[in-house]
C-alpha cells in the first residue's frame, strides 16, 4: 500500500513538473517575444499598425510578383486567390511608357476605417522595386506614386511599372493571419505584466519539484539497492547526443512556428506540445544522471571512460610487446628514410620514366616481402590449429622462415612435442591407476568371496538364536553391497580410461529404454513414482554398444529410484533433430541439491550429503564415461530440486558405417 502511494505521489510530481516547466517555458518565450516586439515601449495602436504594415506588405509583395512575372489575366487570378477574404483591400496600378496610370486590379474585402490609415504600397518593375513610404491619396491621385518613385530611382522610369497599394479594413471580418495577430496583441497587452508573476511562480515550483524528483530518482529493490533502467544503461554521451538532436529539432520547429507572424491556433497547440516534450526530456535526463550518480556509474557508463580504458589496455599491450613492435617500427622508419633519400636525389630530375621505374621496383620488392610475411603467418596459424585439434606430432617447416617467425615456429614445434610427452605420461599414469585399482579390487574380492560363501553356509544352518540370525542378515546385506561397490569401482576405472571394449551395433533406444523402465516399474510404484514415457512414432536408431547403453539406462533409473521425491512424476523422453537422437531423464529430487552438475558427476559424490541411502556415488560417473566411450554426450542440469540428464548420440540413418 505504501509503495502504491509513493508511486502515485511520484507520478503526480512528474506531471506537475512537466506542466510547470511548460508554463515557465511558454511564459519566458512569450515575454521575450513581447520585448522584441516593443510591446513594453509602444502603445497598442502603434504595435497594431506595425503588424498591419508587415502582414499587408507580405501579401502585396506576392501580388506584385505575380503581375511582374505573368500576364495580367493570370496575375489577376492569382491575386484574387491569394488576397480574397482577407482583412485588406488591394489596388493594383500600371504605368507604361508615355501612357497614363490605369487601375488593372481591385480586391475589396470590406469597408475601410472612417479614418484612412497612412498609405502603404510597393512600386517597381522586373528589375527593381521599393516601398516608397510616402503619404499620398492613392485612390484619387495614383499617378503621384510613380512621380515620386521615378525621382528616387531612375530604373523605375523605364518600361512597365506596377504599384500595389493596400489598406486594412475597419473591422476584422475574416479569420486570416492579421485577425490572429490582432488577437495576440490584445492578449499580450492585457497580460504583459502578469506574465512576470506566472513566470516566477512556475519557475520556482518547477525547480522545487525538480530537486525533489532528482533526489528521489531510482527504483529500489527489496534489499534497498537502486535498480538501473534501460535509459540509465545508455552511455551518457550517446544519451546526451540523442537529447541534443531532439532539442535541436524542437528548437528548429519552434522557431518556424512561434511568434506573431503567421501564428494561429494550430501553431499554438504545436508549441504547447513541444514545450511539454522538452520538459519531459529534460526531467528524464536529469533523473537518469541522478541514478547514475547514486549507482556510481556516472563516469563508468560513458563512451569516454570506455575509450580511456581501451587506450590504457592498448598502451599496456604495446608496452608488453615493445621489443617485437620496436623491430617493426625500425623497419618502417628505415623504408621511410630510404624513400626520403630517393626523393631528395630525384628532386631536380625530370626523367620521370626512371623515377616511375624505381617506384615500381621498390613497391614490387615490398609486395614480395609482404607476401612472404603473410605466408609465414598463415603457416603459424595452421600449426596452431593442428596443435589445438590434438595433432601433437605435427611439425612446421621452418626452412622458409626468418627472424621472429622462425623462433615462434620452433617454439610451437617444441610445445607440440612437450604436450605429446605430457599426454603419454598422463596415459601411463591413468593405465597405472587403473591397473592398481583393478589389482587391489581383485585382491579384495578374493577374501570377500570367501566371506560371502561362509555367510551363505551359516544362513543354511539351523540357527535358533534370533540375534545370530539378525547378525547373519546384516553380514549378507553388507557383503553384497561391498561386492557391488568393488564391481562399480572396477567398471568406473575401465570406462574412464577407455580400456573397455565397445561392440558397435545398431541399437533402438526406445526398446532398451522400455525394457529398463519395465524392470523398474514395480519398484518405482512402491515409492509412488509415476513413470511417463514419450517417444516419436518413427523408429530411432543409434550406433552404440547395447550392453553399455543398457548399463547407462540402468544406472540412471537406479539413481531416480534412490533419490526421486515420492509422489511425483518421472519423465523419459526420446527426441530427435536433423543429426542427433536425445534420451532425456527428468525427475524431482527429494533432497536439496546444493552442488553443480559437474560436481555431482565426480566419483563418490552423492546428492544425499548425509549418505543415509544406498549407493556408491559412482553411478553417474560410470554413465557419463560409458556414454562418452560410445561417442555420445552426457549433459546434467540441476535447477533447485529439478534433475535432468540428457544423453545425445548421432542419429544412424540407412547403411551409414
Amino acid at each position: 500500500m505504501k509503495k502504491k502511494k509513493r508511486s502515485i505521489k511520484r507520478a503526480s510530481a512528474v506531471i506537475a513538473f512537466i506542466l510547470l516547466t511548460s508554463i515557465a517555458f511558454l511564459s519566458a518565450v512569450f515575454t521575450l517575444e513581447m520585448i522584441d516586439s516593443q510591446i513594453y515601449r509602444n502603445s497598442q495602436e502603434e504595435t497594431a499598425a506595425d503588424f498591419q504594415e508587415q502582414v499587408g506588405s507580405y501579401l502585396a509583395a506576392e501580388i506584385f510578383s505575380d503581375f511582374v512575372n505573368y500576364d495580367i489575366e493570370d496575375a489577376r487570378s492569382c491575386a484574387y486567390s491569394l488576397a480574397d477574404e482577407t482583412n485588406f483591400n488591394f489596388y493594383v496600378f500600371k504605368k507604361s511608357v508615355d501612357t497614363s496610370v490605369e487601375r488593372i486590379c481591385t480586391i475589396e474585402n470590406g469597408n475601410l476605417a472612417s479614418v484612412i490609415p497612412e498609405y502603404m504600397a510597393i512600386v517597381g518593375n522586373y528589375d527593381s522595386y521599393c516601398y516608397p513610404g510616402i503619404t499620398i491619396d492613392v485612390l484619387n491621385s495614383p499617378e503621384q506614386i510613380f512621380t515620386e518613385v521615378e525621382e528616387q530611382d531612375a530604373n523605375l522610369s523605364r518600361g512597365d511599372i506596377y504599384a500595389v497599394a493596400f489598406f486594412p479594413l475597419g473591422d476584422l471580418t475574416y479569420h486570416d493571419d492579421l485577425y490572429f495577430k490582432m488577437k495576440y496583441i490584445d492578449f499580450a497587452y492585457k497580460t504583459r505584466y502578469a506574465i512576470f508573476a506566472v513566470l516566477a511562480v512556475s519557475t520556482i515550483g518547477a525547480v522545487i519539484l525538480l530537486v525533489t524528483l532528482v533526489r528521489t530518482a531510482g527504483k529500489k529493490d527489496e534489499e534497498g539497492r537502486i535498480q538501473r533502467s534501460f535509459i540509465d544503461k545508455i552511455p551518457l554521451e550517446l544519451y546526451g547526443l540523442m537529447l541534443y538532436i531532439v532539442a535541436a529539432c524542437v528548437a528548429g520547429f519552434f522557431g518556424n512556428i512561434w511568434g506573431f507572424y503567421g501564428t494561429d491556433i494550430g501553431s499554438f497547440a504545436a508549441i504547447v506540445i513541444l514545450a511539454v516534450l522538452t520538459a519531459t526530456l529534460l526531467l528524464v535526463f536529469l533523473m537518469s544522471c541522478s541514478v547514475r550518480h547514486k549507482t556510481k556509474t556516472l563516469w563508468s557508463n560513458t563512451l569516454l571512460c570506455r575509450f580511456v580504458k581501451w587506450l590504457k589496455q592498448a598502451l599496456s599491450y604495446i608496452k608488453k610487446h615493445m621489443p617485437f613492435i620496436y623491430k617493426g617500427v625500425v623497419i618502417a622508419l628505415g623504408i621511410t628514410f630510404i624513400e626520403f633519400i630517393g626523393i631528395l636525389m630525384l628532386e631536380d630530375s625530370y626523367n620521370w620514366e626512371w623515377i616511375f621505374l624505381v617506384f615500381l621496383v621498390e613497391k614490387a620488392a615490398l609486395f614480395l616481402i609482404f607476401c612472404i610475411i603473410l605466408a609465414n603467418l598463415n603457416q603459424l596459424k595452421q600449426g596452431g590449429e593442428k596443435i589445438a585439434e590434438g595433432d601433437y606430432d605435427y611439425q612446421m617447416d621452418t626452412s622458409h622462415m626468418r627472424g621472429e617467425f622462425k623462433n615462434y615456429a620452433e617454439h610451437l614445434n617444441q610445445i607440440g612435442s612437450g604436450m605429446q610427452t605430457a599426454l603419454d605420461e598422463r596415459m601411463k599414469s591413468e593405465h597405472f591407476k587403473t591397473e592398481l585399482i583393478t589389482n587391489v579390487s581383485h585382491d579384495i574380492k578374493t577374501p570377500l568371496t570367501s566371506i560371502i560363501n561362509y555367510v551363505d553356509l551359516l544362513t543354511k544352518e539351523d540357527v535358533e538364536n534370533p540375534k545370530v540370525q539378525e547378525y547373519l542378515e546384516v553380514l549378507t546385506r553388507q557383503s553384497a553391497r561391498l561386492k557391488k561397490l568393488i564391481e562399480d569401482l572396477i567398471e568406473a576405472s575401465k570406462a574412464s580410461s577407455g580400456v573397455l571394449k565397445v561392440n558397435w551395433e545398431k541399437c533402438v533406444p526406445e526398446v532398451l529404454l522400455t525394457q529398463a523402465a519395465g524392470e523398474y516399474e514395480e519398484r518405482l510404484e512402491q515409492k509412488n513414482l509415476e513413470l511417463v514415457i514419450h517417444h516419436p512414432q518413427e523408429e530411432l536408431v543409434v550406433l552404440a554398444d547395447g550392453r553399455h547403453l543398457w548399463r547407462v539406462f540402468d544406472n540412471l533409473l537406479s539413481n531416480i529410484y534412490k533419490y526421486a521425491q515420492p509422489g511425483t512424476r518421472v519423465y523419459l523422453d526420446l527426441e530427435q533433430d536433423e543429426k542427433n537422437v536425445s534420451i532425456i531423464f527428468r525427475n524431482v529430487s527429494k533432497n536439496p541439491l546444493h552442488m553443480s552438475g559437474e560436481e555431482l558427476q565426480e566419483r563418490f559424490v552423492r546428492g544425499d550429503s548425509s549418505r543415509n541411502t544406498e549407493g556408491s556415488g559412482l553411478g553417474l560417473s560410470i554413465a557419463r564415461s560409458l556414454t562418452e566411450l560410445m561417442n555420445g554426450t552426457f549433459g546434467l542440469l540441476i535447477d533447485g530440486d529439478f534433475f535432468k540428464v540428457t544423453l545425445t548420440f548421432p542419429h544412424h540413418v540407412g547403411n551409414e558405417s
